[in-house]
């Protein structure tokens, strides 16, 4: 499965990129997918200059991801690329995702997760390994 067809195939039309970083995925995603990307970065100077090479498509925000509405992004699909130090957060967060849409399906993009195993709730759907640490799956939960 290739990862423009898994958006169209599940009519996704926004994604999240938790710990966005300088924003190379959401800027990467959205020029490809033509989707409405949005990135959260912890890092006040992460966030700064990322926030200067952003596409037309990206909208970035500083701050706690704990501290967001995330319902506000109306979006179905989270990123995760390792964001995460302690997996009891990433944990924590996942159980915000599942409550979000009740009945409805949410889907986490997960890049180099490799701390912990997902709570059972969260289906594998899709996975590729790259190397030990390198890895990309795809989850989804109702």
């Amino acid at each position: 499965m290739k990862c423009p067809n898994f958006y169209k195939k599940n009519s996704i039309q926004s994604v999240v990129d938790i710990g966005s970083g300088y924003g190379r995925v959401v800027n990467f995603i959205s020029s490809i997918n033509r989707i409405k990307s949005y990135g959260i970065e912890y890092d006040k100077e992460v966030f700064k200059v990322a926030n200067k090479i952003k596409k037309k498509n990206v909208n970035l925000y500083c701050g706690d991801i704990f501290n967001f509405n995330i319902k506000k992004f109306k979006s179905k699909c989270y990123i995760l690329v390792d964001p995460f130090k302690k997996v009891q957060d990433r944990n924590r967060f996942l159980s915000r995702v599942k409550k979000t849409y009740p009945g409805e399906k949410k889907y986490i993009i997960a890049v180099n997760n490799y701390k912990g195993r997902f709570p059972n709730q969260f289906k594998l759907i899709y996975s590729t390994i790259g190397s030990k640490t390198r890895t990309l799956k795809i989850f989804e939960i109702s």
